[in-house]
């Protein structure tokens, strides 16, 4: 029952977007940015329209809220969902809020919002080049182009239904189309002509992709939903995928029990999921098998792995109303240490 809830509390943050932030406890006022560390994404409650940044600095072990709020003296907007670097500056995808916020990671001050049409919930960024890059929006069933000179949507790509997880390899970006939990596919789009040039079929409900050392693509599917008002029925098991991106093929695949969410890939030939939201996998990238099903088991919502660190940072929501935690491991699920985070902390972008 408790994985289940578990499940439950997450499927409503990702389709329903019960996300935002009250004010962490005695936030820092006095910014003091630094180069190394961890930028956490904390979604909050739907109703309040305030989700938050945390940065925690890997070197000193501390950990300051309200990063954003601090920085620019307003709130950062409804459901913080990802973030992604370039060079020196930070792009905070906030869906609810239908932007993007740039910040520089010198000051942590904004220096542009990119709008998104109303209602199209973006969801991840990748960065192309320094001058394009592409956006996932959930519910127009989109890509969005975007002119980094002067952070404009210069165009839209259709692509599958309700499109979550992005990533570049070998001039094509792959594109997860979650369906909400019904999707099957993957969007290939040349990134040169911005146009979908096949479609690849994977599992159930894919939702997060990663990139091999080699170039190929990792497809994460969590499985379908199944009837939440029926206990008896969990949906489909999820899976693994590894796409050739030569000839955008299925080089081999793994079904996985349960629902994994949240892939995350090493330097060293691992990377981990989370399972049902309640243990870390962690499995062989180049064979798809599966080393350790529990690495640790707990409470899960957010995964990030940082090899160079021997470092598996993993976020607790809680309740989903109260401030999370981030929780520190080596590569071995030993804990290392443990600090409070805003509420719903959901995904981590680290800067080395």
């Amino acid at each position: 029952m408790k994985q289940r809830m578990i499940i439950v509390l997450w499927l409503l943050s990702v389709i329903q977007f019960l996300a935002c932030e009250k004010n962490p406890t005695s936030p820092s006022t006095e910014l003091k940015p630094a180069r190394t560390g961890l930028y956490i994404i904390n979604e909050g409650q739907f109703t309040q329209s305030n989700s938050s940044i945390s940065f925690f600095d890997v070197d000193e072990g501390k950990m300051t809220h309200n990063i954003f709020q601090t920085g620019n003296d307003q709130s950062l907007g409804s459901v913080a969902n990802s973030m992604t670097v370039q060079d020196t500056l930070g792009f905070i995808v906030v869906n609810n809020s239908h932007k993007v916020e740039v910040i520089s990671l010198n000051t942590w001050k904004r220096t542009a919002t990119i709008t998104l049409p109303a209602g199209s919930s973006p969801r991840h960024m990748a960065i192309i080049n320094a001058s394009k890059a592409y956006i996932t929006n959930l519910f127009a069933n989109t890509v969005s182009i975007i002119d980094l000179t002067d952070y404009s949507v210069s165009g839209e790509i259709a692509v599958g239904a309700n499109p979550e997880g992005i990533v570049i390899s070998q001039q094509k970006a792959f594109v997860a189309n979650s369906g909400l939990g019904s999707g099957t596919t993957v969007s290939v789009i040349d990134i040169q002509s911005d146009q979908v040039m096949e479609t690849v079929t994977v599992g159930d409900n894919p939702i997060s992709v990663g990139k091999k050392d080699n170039g190929g693509v990792l497809v994460l599917c969590t499985g379908s939903y199944g009837d939440f008002n029926n206990p008896n029925d969990s949906g489909t098991d999820g899976s693994l995928y590894t796409i050739n991106v030569e000839d955008n093929t299925i080089e081999d695949s793994l079904a996985l029990s349960g629902h994994p969410s949240r892939l995350t890939l090493g330097d060293d030939g691992k990377g981990y999921f989370i399972n049902n939201g309640m243990s870390i996998v962690e499995f062989e990238i180049n064979t798809l098998s599966i080393t350790n099903n529990d690495l640790r088991t707990d409470a899960f919502y957010g995964l990030k792995v940082h090899t160079g660190r021997n470092r598996l940072y993993g976020l607790d929501a809680k309740d989903f109303q109260q401030q999370g935690a981030l929780e520190i491991y080596d590569l071995q699920g030993n804990l290392i240490e443990s600090h409070t985070t805003g509420i719903t902390p959901g995904s981590i972008c680290i800067v080395r």
